[in-house]
């Protein structure tokens, strides 16, 4: 499975035809300096994922955001069944579903 694009973004859809539309594309999170925990604006990820049939059309999805650390910042945003059909999925995945590390 390849991951095609992914995108943070302030909003995201796809519509009946599986075509994303996505609005305000970022990459970066300002805050001041050391202030923690760094407030996180409501966002969405958005993804695009291909896959050959010979790896299958069912396949398992788990989203983390790590640091530079490789420490973990938000987890099981969702976790998930990705069904490609016809092997292409897009996911979005809207940031008020994640979790911080120690919060249930």
């Amino acid at each position: 499975m390849e991951l095609r694009f992914s995108h943070l973004a302030d909003f995201a859809t796809v519509d009946a035809s599986s075509k994303p539309t996505i609005v305000g594309i970022f990459d970066r999170v300002m805050c001041q300096p050391n202030q923690s925990p760094i407030p996180f604006p409501g966002f969405h990820l958005v993804a695009s994922f291909e896959a050959s049939i010979s790896e299958g059309a069912e396949h398992e999805l788990e989203i983390a955001f790590i640091n530079e650390d490789e420490e973990t910042q938000r987890t099981s945003c969702e976790r998930s069944d990705l069904s490609l059909r016809p092997m292409v999925a897009q996911v979005i995945v809207s940031g008020e579903r994640c979790r911080q590390p120690g919060t249930a």
